[in-house]
């Protein structure tokens, strides 16, 4: 019974030659890819940080996974915040060390010593997913303002006539 099946199977019909019965498979196109940004400045106006933070944030990100392998490092400093911020144009801040604190404040950076800092997992999706915010130049938007007595339901106050004094 076998031998029938294989038989059937390597006959060819007349004028079907063996290669158009079944054609060899063709290999799978590659998807285009991003192009990878290897340079701190490009990544910086793509990504387009609103602020110090963010951008001490996305240096810290540069580092360790973008920058050629004679620079990638895990481990941000102050010299190397300030290195990277002058690359990239970006405005130094006036206390680098106060902002790689404020970083680690916002949750974007972890502690790995004294004076260094390292991206953690919620400074790499701000990076890689949160950036650049849709529908705006990259600043972010200010809060208002809460009074801390009464919360934000304060009303305004009603100006007009002072309001007399009655007697009895």
């Amino acid at each position: 019974m076998l031998a029938l099946v294989d038989q059937y199977y390597r006959s060819t019909t007349p004028g079907t030659p063996q290669d158009q019965r079944f054609p060899e498979p063709q290999p799978l196109p590659t998807p285009p890819t991003p192009p990878q940004l290897t340079d701190i400045r490009s990544l910086k106006d793509n990504k387009r940080p609103g602020n110090a933070v963010e951008m001490a944030a996305l240096v810290a990100y540069y580092l360790a996974e973008l920058a050629p392998s004679n620079e990638q490092t895990k481990a941000l400093t102050r010299a190397l915040l300030t290195k990277y911020f002058k690359q990239a144009n970006y405005p130094l801040p006036k206390h680098p060390n106060m902002t790689l604190v404020d970083a680690k404040n916002a949750g974007y950076l972890d502690s790995a010593g004294r004076g260094s800092y390292q991206l953690n997992p919620v400074g790499y999706n701000l990076i890689a997913h949160g950036l650049p915010r849709k529908g705006g130049d990259g600043q972010v938007t200010p809060r208002l303002a809460k009074d801390s007595r009464r919360g934000m339901s304060r009303r305004p106050k009603l100006t007009g006539a002072p309001k007399r004094k009655v007697s009895r």
